[in-house]
């Protein structure tokens, strides 16, 4: 599956049901910009040739039951999010700095995520709007849930040193 195709499946995707969604960005072992975007039973991986390029691969694949109940365990459920400005400037006045990021981000998850054509609905009627989107980024390599997945990591990463090395 081509990139281009795999993020109009999940903007559809999204868009019917933005709830329940986790993402995971970050590099795999061979240094190739990867992100997860898990929903229901499903995940589709993207894989980029370089940091700096548009080329790549997407695949699409079934979740197993184990890695679901990982994943619900992680709080960063990904979704666009109007949080008014008012919201997060109160917030970070009543913090002391330390834990301000925490309680930004326990506050703005709270919100129920929006599809796009209910954004800017909200917007319209919220006073400052500021949109957030929750994901995971991780600087170590990424590490697939499963043996199934490792061999999906695999097989895409030489699909990509081949094409596009």
């Amino acid at each position: 599956m081509e990139l281009h195709e795999a993020f109009v499946d999940i903007g559809r995707e999204y868009n019917n049901n933005p709830e329940g969604w986790h993402v995971f960005i970050g590099n795999d072992n061979k240094d190739h910009p990867t992100a997860y975007f898990y929903h229901d039973t499903y995940v589709w991986v993207l894989k980029y040739a370089s940091k700096y390029g548009q080329n790549g691969l997407a695949e699409q694949r079934q979740v197993s039951a184990g890695d679901l109940d990982r994943l619900r365990k992680d709080p960063a459920e990904f979704g666009l999010r109007i949080v008014p400005g008012m919201l997060i400037r109160a917030i970070i006045g009543q913090a002391t700095k330390d834990a301000q990021e925490k309680k930004i981000k326990a506050e703005i998850l709270t919100k129920k995520p929006l599809s796009e054509k209910d954004l800017d609905t909200v917007a319209n009627i919220t006073d400052d709007p500021h949109l957030h989107i929750g994901f995971t980024h991780y600087a170590s390599p990424l590490a697939p849930l499963s043996s199934a997945q490792k061999r999906l990591e695999d097989r895409m990463n030489a699909e990509l040193d081949k094409g596009y090395s």
